[in-house]
């Protein structure tokens, strides 16, 4: 049986922690494609950003038999799934949310809500905060997830003073909230971080998209996987990305 590919796409290392969550629970044959020559898609339009979605999809559908995408970023998924779902309509897509419901169900009464600057203008994400049950402080960091790219990628000592700093600030306004909800697959890196310095329980939304990932895998042909195999993209590798992505993701599976 000819391979069938679940593509995982983000602007850079976020989506990697997605990827991560979905591998433990599910042997599949995954791509991993990261635009990093557009990162982050929080600064960018939504116009912008489902074009650069576009060009990467079309392009990896003439080399790959690909049956489900997953946007591994909270930004393409409020900015641009629903035009990429009528663009390629015969791919299944799975979208990244911020974990608000999840929150809810915890009975958490008030939480601090990070998300890009891109993501906190769309429709998508204000029906979300509109409909919760719960009171959310909304913060919008503008170089949070380039930050956290730029450390993780190279780790100099300006790159850890510059994430330090978003880390105290993410601290100072989740102080009068009971819980964090992290609303970019990038500001995961920080979640045990965050836990440690506020005490205070922190959500993401990277286990409801392996649970809905294993249950739309399991109605679709596809061979059976003994392991997963995965195949990694980067936009630019001028500083020899795909093999730094390549490493974290084994430094980040190794602890899950």
């Amino acid at each position: 049986m000819k391979k069938n590919y679940i593509l995982f796409i983000d602007s850079g290392i976020g989506g990697l922690t997605t990827l991560c969550e979905c591998v433990k629970n599910l042997n599949a044959d995954y791509l991993y494609f990261a635009d990093n020559d557009n990162a982050p898609y929080g600064n960018h339009t939504a116009t912008e950003i489902y074009e650069f979605l576009k060009r990467i999809i079309s392009s990896l559908l003439l080399k790959f038999n690909i049956k489900i995408i997953v946007l591994a970023c909270n930004t393409a998924t409020t900015s641009a799934i629903r035009k990429l779902r009528l663009e390629f309509s015969n791919i299944i897509f799975i979208g990244t949310e911020p974990a608000i419901k999840l929150a809810e169900n915890n009975k958490y009464s008030k939480a601090c809500c990070a998300v890009t600057p891109a993501t906190s203008k769309q429709k998508q994400f204000k029906s979300l905060v509109k409909s919760s049950t719960i009171k959310i402080r909304l913060y919008m960091p503008k170089m949070l997830a380039l930050c956290i790219e730029k450390y993780y990628t190279i780790k100099t000592i300006i790159n850890f003073y510059n994430l330090y700093k978003e880390l105290i600030n993410i601290s100072k306004n989740s102080k009068h909230c009971d819980c964090i909800v992290l609303g970019c697959t990038h500001y995961i890196f920080l979640k045990e971080h965050l836990c440690k310095l506020t005490r205070k329980k922190v959500f993401d939304g990277n286990q409801g998209v392996s649970k809905q990932l294993q249950k739309i895998y399991n109605n679709i042909p596809h061979s059976k996987n003994i392991k997963s195999t995965i195949k990694f993209f980067v936009s630019n590798n001028k500083i020899n990305s795909k093999e730094i992505y390549k490493k974290i993701f084994q430094e980040i599976l190794a602890k899950v």
